[in-house]
């Protein structure tokens, strides 16, 4: 049976001001993706933590085999 480990990564969003909508920094997010993605960590789910419907944070969830 393959057994797998987890690690979680949180993306925070930004906003350029207050009536803006919630963005990320896609370049930062992109090397995160790319570093994880060459230590063999694959991308199994994403989540949303919004506030009053704004968007505040994305967790990503990742998992590996051991």
């Amino acid at each position: 049976m393959i057994r797998f480990e987890y690690k979680t990564v949180s993306v925070p969003t930004k906003k350029k001001n207050r009536f803006s909508m919630s963005e990320f920094d896609h370049e930062s997010l992109n090397d995160t993706l790319k570093g994880l993605g060459e230590q063999g960590w694959e991308l199994a789910s994403t989540l949303e933590n919004s506030i009053s419907g704004s968007l505040m944070e994305i967790l990503m969830v990742f998992k590996r085999a051991v």
